[in-house]
């Protein structure tokens, strides 16, 4: 009766050996997985992301589905007077009405906003909010003696 008992016991050490081995063996695949993804770079973590994002199918916005929005724009200079002009002539030109749009355009003298103002002049009333701020450009003496306090 006593050997029935130790072999019994020794088929029993047998399980517990393999369950331990197959469990530690699914804690070193994890170990390895998580080891593998945490030398990815930023860059391809967001490349992931953004193709689990196209998967699940988030970029799938029906037309009763979207969303009203404004756009705001601020143009700084010529080259941001330019911008805005450009804003305009799409906008004058296409069919769709979108009265949710305001530009502000900023410049030293007034020669680059004139395109601007007159193309704003040219839109239906109230179907967009467009102002130019000219700066009056200063004199000679007076930007320099504010430069020479910026350096100090």
């Amino acid at each position: 009766m006593t050997t029935k008992k130790v072999a019994a016991k020794k088929k029993k050490t047998t399980k517990n050996t393999a369950t331990k081995n197959i469990t530690a063996s699914k804690t070193n695949s994890t170990k390895r997985t998580k080891s593998t993804t945490s030398n990815i770079s930023a860059e391809e973590k967001l490349a992931r992301r953004k193709l689990d994002a196209l998967k699940r199918g988030i970029h799938r916005i029906s037309e009763e589905d979207t969303t009203p929005f404004s756009v705001h724009v601020v143009g700084i200079g010529k080259a941001g007077a330019d911008v805005i002009a450009q804003i305009l002539k799409d906008k004058i030109h296409s069919s769709i009405d979108h009265d949710n749009f305001t530009a502000l355009a900023v410049d030293i003298g007034g020669q680059d906003l004139k395109q601007v103002q007159e193309l704003a002049s040219k839109l239906p009333e109230n179907s967009a909010q467009i102002e130019t701020l000219s700066i009056e450009v200063p004199e000679r003496d007076e930007l320099f003696n504010t430069l020479r306090r910026m350096r100090e």
